[in-house]
């Protein structure tokens, strides 16, 4: 008989996040003032016209939970209380989650009306930069 030994390493704590950056279609020149709204889909189409399609990253990655902390002011408890709410008195779902940050940034660069976040340190092709949330703090382009 053999025996393995194995020597588990003392669990580390994740990373704090990355920066993040808010990108959306490269035809969207719109500003961003209410970047909340969007995300809690509060407002539901670009300047009245086109639909506002948007994208988050999972409740439990970090992206998402700074996101929500900086622009909507909501800890991971409150943003499920808040989705479970608007789902039981409107019917409204929440945003589309997606885990990949560069399939976000495919998806956002092939829909005009959509817009997300990802990492900082993602590649981005085909989409612009809308506003940045550094150390932090949410801040223009």
């Amino acid at each position: 008989m053999i025996a393995v030994l194995v020597l588990a390493s003392p669990l580390q704590a994740d990373p704090s996040p990355a920066d993040l950056v808010v990108i959306v279609h490269p035809n969207n020149q719109n500003r961003v003032p209410r970047l909340a709204d969007y995300f809690l889909k509060k407002e539901r189409f670009w300047n009245g016209d086109k639909p506002i399609i948007v994208f988050n990253a999972p409740p439990d990655s970090a992206s998402r939970v700074l996101f929500d902390r900086v622009v909507l002011d909501l800890t991971p408890e409150a943003s499920a209380r808040y989705w479970i709410d608007q789902r039981i008195r409107s019917g409204e779902a929440p945003p589309k989650e997606v885990v990949e940050p560069a399939l976000i940034v495919r998806l956002v660069s092939k829909l005009e009306g959509a817009i997300a976040y990802v990492p900082a340190t993602t590649v981005l092709t085909g989409v612009r930069v809308a506003a940045r949330i550094r150390d932090g703090r949410l801040i223009s382009p």
